[in-house]
């Protein structure tokens, strides 16, 4: 075996204060490096990416009881709770005026007295991380990158990655069903070029929403715009109505809204998701075929125990092309919570449930790389139990 000679050994004089003056430029230049383009310092140092701010482990810190911030009736009866809890990873953005702090806040509904036996306990529908300012005059802001519950995150990352697949440039999308609107705010965070419309029934839920949630919409009080609604522009906004009726008559309109997806995530006061929202005879089916662009992808979060494969069979058949191209979909069943997200495709150019999971969970590891995503978007669609349809 040939012995490779070692190199002669140089006698190397350092002077300190030098060495030390060296190593803190070569801190400084990678702090500038990983904070203005962090998808290059992920996919060169994974191990030392960013955590993901929504965390399982932090999730204790928004149980149980917390301050309430806000509670407001509802027209179905009961009431809306917004609660408070203190969040021990404060990250402020850059640009809140100076003692500006982070809490968690829920979104939690209350039935009405009627419906209490049949609905249950009340429990946490959201939970947002929110920036508030120490005196008030901002408005409070949810971080635009933290999803702290399972099936949002699920359905952020289902919708971003079809999104992906489809190539969609200026994507518009249609969320029937606010909540706190992290999932909404997210979307439009992580696309940068999108324009997200989300239509809510309950004027309460819009005002807790923009008032009390961080949804970042002009809603009462507060003087201050903050750098994020600065960047948003307008490409996101809440609609008070019906959200099936609105997008019937979005579709008569032939200069109406056209949408690269729409996103179903609403329930009624007994936690049901309307029926005009899912049934193939349905408003919003019927307006599917001229609502949907040519490539687009209708998703819906549905609770344990909702007949899933029926809805996916009426969008099927609506979105169906000269009765020849059934659309794929998929039924991904998030393991945590046992709710659903179910996805139509409408794509000529993929035609299998099976073919359509497959590219789905390559545009979510292409998504991943772009480092917008702090939590794992191909985690969260290989985890589930798919069920193709």
């Amino acid at each position: 075996m040939a012995m490779v000679p070692s190199r002669p050994r140089r006698s190397i004089r350092v002077c300190h204060g030098a060495s030390r003056s060296c190593v803190l430029a070569i801190a400084m230049v990678m702090t500038v490096f990983v904070l203005s383009s962090p998808a290059p310092y992920i996919a060169f140092f994974p191990d030392f990416a960013r955590r993901d701010p929504g965390r399982r482990e932090l999730r204790g810190e928004y149980s149980g009881p917390g301050e309430q911030r806000l509670s407001l009736p509802l027209s179905c009866g009961g009431r809306l709770l917004v609660q408070a809890y203190k969040a021990s990873e404060q990250q402020v953005p850059a640009g809140w005026p100076v003692g500006s702090f982070q809490e968690w806040r829920s979104l939690v509904f209350e039935s009405a007295p009627e419906t209490a036996q049949e609905r249950g306990p009340p429990f946490i529908q959201s939970v947002s991380k929110v920036t508030c300012a120490a005196d008030n005059k901002w408005l409070p802001e949810a971080d635009p990158e933290v999803l702290a519950l399972n099936y949002p995150k699920t359905l952020a990352a289902s919708v971003a990655a079809s999104l992906r697949m489809l190539a969609a440039r200026e994507p518009r999308v249609l969320v029937i069903g606010l909540g706190s609107g992290s999932v909404p705010l997210w979307l439009a965070n992580a696309f940068p070029d999108s324009r997200v419309d989300v239509v809510e029934l309950e004027a309460a839920v819009i005002q807790a929403a923009g008032e009390a949630l961080g949804f970042p919409i002009e809603a009462g009080g507060g003087t201050g715009r903050s750098p994020l609604r600065r960047a948003l522009g307008g490409r996101l906004q809440a609609i008070c109505g019906d959200g099936a009726a609105l997008a019937a008559g979005w579709a008569a309109d032939p200069h109406g809204p056209r949408y690269d997806a729409v996103i179903i995530d609403a329930y009624d006061a007994l936690n049901r998701v309307p029926r005009p929202l899912w049934d193939k005879d349905g408003p919003l089916a019927q307006a599917l075929p001229v609502l949907l662009k040519e490539r687009a992808v209708v998703a819906a979060n549905v609770p344990p125990g909702f007949p899933t494969e029926e809805m996916l069979r009426g969008f099927q058949k609506r979105l169906q092309s000269n009765g020849k191209v059934v659309p794929a979909a998929l039924a991904l069943e998030v393991p945590e919570t046992a709710n659903t997200v179910a996805l139509t495709l409408r794509c000529s150019s993929c035609r299998s449930a099976a073919e359509f999971y497959g590219r789905l969970c390559q545009a979510a590891e292409n998504f991943q790389q772009s480092g917008i995503c702090l939590f794992s978007a191909p985690d969260r669609l290989t985890k589930c139990l798919v069920r193709e349809v």
